[in-house]
């Protein structure tokens, strides 16, 4: 939990992308399989932390279209959102920056903003 009670969700994924297009094409067997056509990276992987809170946004605008003047403030429920990443092999290998990257997450924190009443 948060400094406002709020939570927060924490997942991670590996992915492997593609620099160039990819084609996906079916076997004779009718199985689909993935070409890519491009450079093939190596795998990485994200952890992401979110969570959703009342945020005050605040508008610069000199004048809005129902006439108004000044700075205009809304309060908006908002996803805020990390997302850290770095190649599976130095998360896992003899680098072991997989605790830096799990500290970062851990340090992601949104305070909430005070909502009048």
């Amino acid at each position: 939990n948060g400094p406002g009670g709020q939570r927060y969700v924490y997942f991670d994924y590996d992915v492997q992308e593609c620099t160039g297009g990819v084609t996906e094409f079916k076997r004779e067997d009718g199985s689909a399989i993935e070409d890519c056509d491009g450079k093939v990276l190596p795998w990485r992987r994200h952890l992401i932390v979110a969570t959703v809170l009342p945020t005050k946004y605040t508008s610069m605008r000199s004048s809005y279209l129902d006439g108004s003047k000044g700075l205009n403030s809304r309060i908006f429920e908002s996803l805020w959102l990390l997302d850290a990443s770095a190649p599976v092999k130095k998360i896992d290998g003899k680098a072991g920056i997989g605790a830096e990257l799990a500290s970062v997450t851990r340090s992601f924190s949104v305070q909430p903003a005070a909502i009048p009443s």
